[in-house]
């Protein structure tokens, strides 16, 4: 089925998209065809449901049967329209760059782009254990990824202007080259709307948002102000913020706004 598509001004649904391909949305350059797989069923069909504004009735999200390749249930959103698939190509420069028609100012539009990017390539999680015995709370982290750098740090830009600060950064070796990666401040992207559509994303950070007050360890208080008694998994530790030294939180993920980011290099 040809289905034709003619640009005619960006909508907060279409940049929430454009976010989200430039993540982890693929063009197949011969069928000119739109891929994404997720194991967010969700997400697919909240795509599938922004595209059809645009493109009218969509291919259904289909599960993918296939335990040798995928471990996890895993879902896939796929359609061809070479008129779509040529415009994502050009204004994206193959995916090595965010559109000129992504506004370098804080706005509704460049918002929903940055909240695409972060359900296609960010994080949201929290800690399996509770990190304060007293208030029985958990530890939250936030981050971004991708292993084109340039494109991340216009990223980042867009998100600094929505007022989401930059908290810390990292990068590793991949199979595919160097992951680079920002650690997000949590109060900031509250207190600047941020919403993720991938709902076990959003529901830990409505969660954080809940606990955040003044007996919680998100108050933004330094390392010298935590208890000296901290939960490290299954057992107690006197360490000071002993509590990440064996979690996936170390220190340059911490949740507290005044602790110094360690910044690994490239």
């Amino acid at each position: 089925m040809k289905r034709s598509f003619t640009f005619t001004g960006l909508t907060e649904n279409l940049a929430y998209f454009i976010g989200s391909f430039i993540g982890d949305g693929h063009v197949d350059k011969r069928q000119f065809e739109y891929c994404q797989v997720s194991i967010d069923e969700e997400y697919l069909q909240i795509i599938r449901l922004y595209l059809q504004e645009f493109l009218g009735k969509l291919p259904t999200v289909k599960k993918i049967i296939d335990p040798k390749k995928y471990k996890k249930a895993t879902y896939i959103f796929r359609f061809g329209s070479y008129d779509f698939c040529q415009w994502l190509l050009t204004i994206t420069d193959n995916k090595r760059k965010v559109p000129d028609i992504i506004l370098h100012k804080k706005c509704p539009e460049t918002k929903a782009f940055c909240e695409g990017f972060l359900d296609a390539e960010g994080w949201m999680s929290k800690s399996k254990s509770v990190v304060n015995p007293t208030t029985q709370t958990h530890a939250f982290r936030a981050g971004v990824c991708n292993n084109d750098l340039d494109v991340l740090d216009e990223v980042k830009n867009l998100l600094q202007l929505q007022g989401v600060i930059i908290s810390g950064s990292g990068s590793k070796p991949t199979k595919n080259g160097i992951n680079y990666t920002y650690d997000l401040n949590l109060k900031s992207l509250v207190n600047g709307g941020i919403t993720y559509r991938i709902n076990r994303k959003a529901n830990n950070l409505r969660e954080y948002a809940r606990t955040v007050g003044e007996r919680t360890h998100n108050k933004g208080r330094s390392r010298d102000d935590y208890h000296s008694l901290a939960i490290v998994g299954d057992k107690v530790s006197g360490n000071g913020n002993g509590m990440f030294n064996k979690t996936p939180w170390n220190k340059a993920s911490s949740t507290t706004e005044n602790s110094k980011v360690h910044k690994s290099g490239s």
